[in-house]
Formats: C-alpha cells, sequence, structure tokens
C-alpha cells in the first residue's frame, strides 16, 4: 500500500471520528421538575343591618307547667303596640300585628361579585329580616404544574464544518478537503461560504422547510 493511500486513509478516519464525536456529543435534555404553587386562603365577611328595631326580653310561662318559663327576645315597638291594642280592645288591630309579624318574606341579594368569588344570598324568613351576616373562607389549595420547555434558535448562529471530498474516478485521484463556514437565522436558513485544498471556491444556501408534529 502507497504511503498516499495510507495518509489519505487516517486523513478519512481523523475526519470521520471528529465528525462523529462532535455530532453526537449533545448535553442530555432538560427535565423539567414539577413546581407548586401555593395559593393562600382568603377569609372575609359580608353583613348588613336591613332594619333596625328596639328589643326587648319577655318571659314566657310553660302552658303545662307555669313554673317553666322561658324568656324570649321580642320588638319592642311590635309588643308594645300589640299590648296596646288588646288594652283597648282593638281585636282588628291587635289581628293585624300578629298576622304582620308572622308574614312569609323572602330576600336575595349578591354579596360578592369579583374576579374571584361570587356569593349570591336567598333567605325566607318569618316576620322581616332584621339583619344578616356571612363569614367565607376560600380554602388554600396548591397547584402543581410542570413547565414546558420551548426550544428556540438563537438570532444567529455560526457554524462550521469540514468535508473530505473522494474521488471516485481514475482521472484524478487526489482527495480534497473542503472547509465550510456557515450563518443560520433564527428561522434555520443558511448562508454558507467554502473552500478547499485545490482552491476552490463554494456559496451556497439551503431553506429549512419544517413540518407539522
Amino acid at each position: 500500500m502507497k504511503f498516499s493511500q495510507i495518509k489519505n486513509i487516517l486523513l478519512i478516519a481523523l475526519i470521520g471520528f471528529v465528525i462523529f464525536t462532535q455530532f453526537f456529543s449533545s448535553s442530555d435534555p432538560v427535565i423539567p421538575k414539577p413546581v407548586e404553587v401555593v395559593i393562600p386562603e382568603i377569609v372575609g365577611k359580608v353583613e348588613d343591618k336591613i332594619n333596625d328595631v328596639e328589643e326587648t326580653v319577655v318571659s314566657i310561662p310553660d302552658p303545662i307547667t307555669p313554673e317553666i318559663i322561658t324568656k324570649i327576645v321580642v320588638d319592642k315597638e311590635y309588643k308594645e303596640k300589640y299590648e296596646k291594642a288588646i288594652k283597648e280592645n282593638d281585636s282588628i288591630k291587635a289581628m293585624n300585628l300578629f298576622l304582620k309579624s308572622i308574614e312569609i318574606n323572602e330576600y336575595n341579594k349578591v354579596l360578592i361579585d369579583n374576579d374571584t368569588i361570587k356569593i349570591v344570598a336567598y333567605a325566607k324568613t318569618r316576620g322581616i329580616l332584621l339583619k344578616y351576616k356571612i363569614d367565607y373562607t376560600i380554602k388554600e389549595k396548591t397547584i402543581t404544574y410542570i413547565p414546558e420547555v420551548i426550544t428556540e434558535r438563537p438570532k444567529f448562529t455560526l457554524l462550521t464544518g469540514v468535508a473530505l471530498i473522494v474521488p471516485t474516478t481514475t482521472i484524478n485521484q487526489t482527495m480534497v478537503v473542503k472547509l465550510d463556514f456557515g450563518f443560520q437565522n433564527k428561522k434555520g436558513n443558511i448562508i454558507e461560504i467554502g473552500y478547499d485544498t485545490q482552491k476552490n471556491i463554494y456559496l451556497g444556501y439551503k431553506q429549512s422547510i419544517r413540518f407539522r408534529k
């Protein structure tokens, strides 16, 4: 085997080894770790006084066992009006006061309506609704998600490479080594310029074609 052939074989092996190691020596892919986001607890309250009345305490004896006394809180104004009607023997007025006190009423109201929560209150009462209060708690919760890894080309990438041109005819058996430089944009398109050992200059352009996943 001639020395020139041995030199060509060694040169091919060296270039092949460099290309192989550079092409397959890549870093491990980035595996994102789960991220936990804690949404803190939210505590609030809504209250409103609809009717302001003066209260008084009365004692009611048990009809069977009079010794047993039950104390209840009543509307002082209604109590006085009822007692006055009874004293004046105005049974119609007393009956109207009684019926008014046991009137069935319904209430609907949007208490809170924002970006986070909506609370609609409904109440059905025997008599008028005097006051309401609602305490609410939006419990703390944890949301776990895995971030998406998005890989993008840089705006500008400089590429370099080497090519070995092996003659396949007997006319010219000289092996040619070509050195390339490429300029790649963010879209993946490449402008190339090259030079070989026979003093040839190469200019080229490569268009990136994307396929849907």
